[in-house]
């Protein structure tokens, strides 16, 4: 197998940033030799960085005032990675261009359209973390207490009008595990920014926040200190507490009104790693066509147990109806039955997911040796 005769130039990342060289290292390739020292790697025939996107930045994640220094034109190959949801317009425009890259890689962690640039890949570099800090466990298919986990986090206009839906029905509440903190803040007090008044009429006649469920035995948490950094853990006792999850993602729409109505854009995160290594059925709220990014990705989801139509839906205040009538749905079936109905695809969606991170991570390493001429390499 072919690999790179020279080491890679990279700096170890901020806690905050991506460590990009890792990031493109393939599952089924020898690892890449790397330095941190810049004149090392120009010594060399032919030379390759890999760096977070937008390290140019000042209001970026991945700043970082050193690689501002550089004079990118002496590189061969740029290799770069985003986590976050830019797109790769913006990366083109505000980085790669400004700092001189002539030739790069680039994997982005979100899309709006499907990408048709042999050097850009979609990678989902949170679900891939997500796997990578958690461990599996076997799924067991004994009788649970409750019916929903839905562990809402950060406050935003989808989540409020899912806590304002289990409000509104008090049977369902208190058959689930339910949490909506403070602590976790709010990006968004104003669902009428982006809902119609119906759904801001659910919000403001039956909302409850902060609100932690009585179910909640505090054995289950996954950590003593409640901040954002726990969404990286996968909640496993509350998972075997529960039979089905609410998941609502980071972007629930398109962030440009006047594109309110259009699908995605499909920015995946830990949110959906979870229900997947769980071995989760679950209801989605996100951008119109989730569930149908996830089946292109080669995932399955639960149409044979539930009305799924919601995903078509271009208003968000009426996918949201949708998609809770149908929690409400599964609050009413057998959920032995659901659960034997649904086992096919919950397996599928576990093992696609350590199949789907594989291809992607080898193909991603793929690209950086199709990018460097035969004689820079080594079988």
């Amino acid at each position: 197998m072919n690999q790179f005769q020279y080491k890679i130039f990279t700096l170890l990342p901020p806690r905050a940033a991506v460590d990009s060289m890792n990031d493109w290292q393939g599952e089924d390739f020898l690892p890449f030799q790397t330095t941190d020292n810049i004149e090392e790697c120009l010594a060399q025939p032919y030379r390759v960085a890999a760096v977070p996107a937008m390290f140019n930045q000042p209001d970026s994640y991945s700043y970082n005032q050193t690689l501002c220094s550089v004079d990118w034109s002496k590189f061969d190959l740029v290799v770069l990675s985003d986590i976050e949801y830019i797109d790769h317009d913006t990366i083109l425009t505000q980085c790669i261009d400004p700092c001189n890259i002539k030739n790069y890689v680039l994997a982005v962690g979100g899309v709006k359209d499907r990408l048709i640039d042999p050097d850009v890949v979609y990678r989902p570099w949170w679900i891939f973390q997500h796997m990578r800090l958690n461990s599996f466990r076997p799924y067991t298919n004994e009788p649970r207490p409750f019916l929903f986990e839905a562990l809402l986090g950060a406050r935003r206009a989808h989540r409020s009008y899912v806590m304002a839906r289990f409000c509104s029905n008090p049977d369902l509440l208190n058959k689930s595990i339910v949490t909506y903190r403070e602590e976790f803040g709010f990006d968004d007090n104003d669902p009428g920014m982006f809902l119609n008044s119906e759904a801001v009429d659910v919000i403001r006649n039956n909302l409850i926040w902060p609100y932690v469920s009585p179910n909640l035995n505090l054995a289950w948490e996954v950590s003593d200190n409640i901040r954002r950094d726990i969404s990286e853990i996968t909640p496993w006792e509350i998972y075997n507490n529960t039979y089905y999850s609410v998941c609502c993602e980071t972007l629930f729409q398109h962030f440009d009104p006047n594109k309110s109505h259009d699908p995605g854009p499909f920015f995946i995160t830990e949110k959906i790693a979870k229900v997947l290594l769980g071995q989760r059925l679950f209801v989605l709220f996100g951008p119109m066509h989730t569930l149908k990014f996830l089946q292109e990705l080669g995932f399955k989801t639960f149409n044979n147990v539930i009305n799924e139509s919601y995903d078509n839906c271009s208003d968000s205040s009426l996918r949201f109806k949708l998609a809770f009538d149908q929690v409400e749905v599964l609050s009413k079936l057998d959920p032995e039955w659901v659960l034997k109905e649904t086992e096919e695809v919950r397996l599928h969606n576990y093992n696609h997911l350590y199949q789907y991170r594989k291809n992607i991570r080898n193909q991603m390493h793929q690209m950086i040796l199709d990018k460097i001429p035969e004689q820079h390499k080594f079988a």
